[in-house]
């Protein structure tokens, strides 16, 4: 509709709103902020592209308007109007606050929005706080699945890897060697890069990778988790590779062995999948800074969420830009 070229973000963007659609985004909550964000782009009077992918990774705060809406004890017009409200503050907050976090961690943590989500929801929740209005999480997570999601799965991504070997031919692991050497630091495209073809090839061999690590450490194939999975196959367009993502989850997984947590726990498990948002500093200096970037991701992740009280989707992005920094 913007008439807009197809980019690495576009496939990233997409998988994250599709993701994410498992658990915290739905097709009423996420439209204040993509308004917020238009508001912002037409008061500074640019277009809408140049901003659209920063309002799709922007409704991480999604959580926020559902959360306004069903503040009870509050007429319906006026939380109506409260959500809306805040919805439009985020959407216009993101931009300029998403480009200059970048500077603090340098493009070493990819989910950079998720950082810039993290602060604005910090003080949204506050704010809410200091009013009375608390915010308590629930766990709901389904089990018993995996033998079906495991299935489809690895069905898809096998269909990803063989169709882009039938369509790029011998070819494709030259290509897919040179995004191996890549770092994966923020502002990478490897579709205008390499190519469709290979993109996809990454794609696929990623999203195998984590099914597979998933199952490995017998934790649960479900919402949060193919969402987890498909945030890796996602970015696999715009910067993780096998070689930058492995030693990262590692260093989760290894954690696990000297915290008070097990692996296959629920915010555990999405710490693994979600740690791979520091995939660049695995790539620029190495497996063993990326294993230690993992060990520390895992203890930031699991507390800082208790700041926001699980407002912001992208936690592991807020987590990752502060242990980028660090």
């Amino acid at each position: 509709f913007l008439g807009m070229e197809m980019d690495g973000h576009t496939i990233t963007s997409s998988c994250l709103m599709f993701g994410f659609s498992l658990f915290g985004k739905n097709l009423l909550n996420i439209w204040a902020i993509l308004l917020g964000v238009y508001l912002y782009s037409h008061y500074h009077k640019k277009h809408m592209s140049s901003y659209i992918y920063i309002g799709f990774y922007g409704t991480s705060l999604s959580p926020i308007i559902t959360q306004i809406m069903y503040i009870s004890d509050l007429p319906y017009a006026v939380r109506l109007i409260a959500s809306l409200a805040v919805g439009l503050i985020i959407g216009f907050v993101l931009p300029p606050l998403s480009t200059h976090v970048r500077y603090a961690h340098k493009g070493y943590s990819l989910y950079n929005v998720g950082f810039s989500s993290g602060i604005i929801a910090t003080v949204i929740v506050s704010v809410l706080k200091s009013f009375g209005i608390t915010t308590e999480s629930r766990l709901i997570w389904s089990v018993g699945n995996n033998t079906l999601f495991a299935v489809l799965l690895m069905s898809l991504f096998g269909c990803m890897i063989a169709s882009a070997v039938a369509v790029r031919g011998k070819t494709i692991l030259e290509s897919y060697r040179r995004i191996l050497k890549t770092s994966g630091i923020g502002g990478t495209d490897y579709l205008k890069d390499e190519g469709g073809a290979t993109t996809v090839f990454n794609m696929g061999v990623n999203g195998l990778f984590a099914t597979l690590f998933v199952l490995a450490v017998k934790g649960d194939l479900n919402g949060p988790t193919i969402c987890g999975i498909f945030t890796i196959v996602g970015f696999s367009s715009t910067g993780k590779h096998l070689r930058n993502i492995a030693p990262i989850m590692f260093g989760v997984y290894l954690a696990s062995f000297t915290k008070t947590w097990a692996i296959n726990q629920p915010s555990p498990i999405l710490a693994l999948l979600f740690s791979t948002t520091l995939a660049p500093v695995a790539g620029r200096f190495g497996p063993v800074a990326g294993i230690i970037a993992g060990y520390l991701h895992s203890s930031v992740a699991l507390n800082v969420g208790i700041v926001y009280g699980g407002m912001n989707l992208y936690n592991n992005g807020f987590a990752g830009g502060i242990v980028a920094i660090f």
